[in-house]
């Protein structure tokens, strides 16, 4: 049976992360055990994926990937040609 993230190991991955991020003094309220626990074996977790080789993705990953939305949400009307500012607003 696969292992499934508990509450706590997702509480954990968010510190981690958060922490990772962190540019100021800001500070956080400290976790609990249960989640202070957990966040050793996150930073493991995470510490292997950095070690997977970085490849480049498709050229056209965008586009097939819209066109996948597109087959298969058509109420949308989203069109594997138009183009998507990520840096534009959400809504």
């Amino acid at each position: 049976m696969p292992k499934r993230l508990q509450v706590q190991d997702m509480k954990a991955i968010d510190l981690v992360l958060d922490k990772a991020k962190q540019t100021s003094a800001a500070s956080f309220a400290e976790p609990d055990e249960s989640v202070r626990s957990r966040v050793e074996p996150v930073q493991k977790v995470l510490n292997l994926l950095s070690l997977w080789p970085v490849e480049e993705p498709p050229a056209d990953l965008v586009a097939r990937t819209l066109a996948r939305i597109a087959r298969d949400v058509p109420s949308q009307n989203v069109s594997p040609n138009q183009h998507i500012d990520p840096y534009g607003p959400l809504a």
